[in-house]
């Protein structure tokens, strides 16, 4: 018995080794585009000063051409008791705008997009990435 371990053995264990160096680098792909896509409704959202009808447009036509998933998620509060999510106008786009009041004139949002998984055995399920804007100013009542 020369061998320690057999050629069958051996694929099994590079097998799994490059399943495991694929299903990494997906998944860091998945995250990475799912925070330029938050990272992209926040300056929209900022340069705007808000999520108003031309901010709307211009994030549906971000999404659009980037991508990103179709499809509606249903929108609550579980990152901030004080937010309101706000109702969006795009219900193509799986992603959700929350609106957080500040003291002193100022508001901020926060944005969750999501990280989709699909297996191929019939398991989905979504990742929620959250982040906010700076604060905006309200300049009139």
């Amino acid at each position: 018995m020369k061998q320690g371990i057999s050629f069958s053995q051996t694929i099994a264990i590079m097998s799994v080794f490059i399943l495991m160096v694929f299903a990494l680098l997906s998944a860091t792909l998945s995250y990475y585009k799912a925070f330029k896509i938050n990272n992209s409704i926040a300056s929209i959202v900022e340069k705007y000063e808000g999520y108003n009808d031309l901010s709307i447009n211009e994030i549906t036509q971000k999404l659009s051409s980037l991508g990103y998933r179709l499809g509606t998620v249903g929108c609550d509060k579980k990152f901030s008791k004080k937010a309101t999510p706000v109702d969006s106008s795009d219900k193509q786009h799986a992603y959700c705008i929350y609106k957080h009041e500040k003291k002193n004139g100022y508001f901020s949002y926060g944005i969750e997009t999501y990280i989709f998984v699909e297996l191929p055995f019939g398991v989905h399920f979504k990742l929620p990435v959250y982040s906010e804007t700076e604060p905006i100013f309200v300049f009139s009542n």
